[in-house]
């Protein structure tokens, strides 16, 4: 299993956020229903972690260039994205090109 650092994670979150959000909510639910006993929601951990890992295979396998910058500038910027604008819009733009089609239906 592929491990990725917090930036590289900051860096697409919207691109995560896109094609996760349903397991993500699954997740919470989970954990506010039953409390933040790991145990508990762990089946919908490893959903979570799931989804993650395949859409970073892809952002990585496709986006490697537009990511690295991403991620060195929210690194230069302590974890913050605010003047990494420019780099997120192309990785984003990478993400709905070539990594989004991947996951989501097209609306042909």
């Amino acid at each position: 299993m592929e491990s990725y650092t917090r930036a590289e994670l900051v860096a697409s979150r919207e691109g995560l956020w896109t094609v996760c959000q349903n397991v993500f909510d699954v997740f919470e639910k989970c954990k506010m229903e039953k409390g933040n006993d790991p145990e508990r929601c762990l089946r919908e951990s490893t959903a979570v972690l799931g989804c993650a890992q395949k859409v970073m295979r892809q952002v990585v396998k496709n986006c490697e260039k537009q990511l690295d910058n991403t991620v060195k500038c929210v690194e230069e910027n302590n974890m913050r994205t605010l003047a990494c604008q420019n780099e997120e819009k192309e990785l984003q733009d990478c993400f709905d090109t070539l990594v989004a089609p991947h996951f989501l239906p097209s609306n042909e």
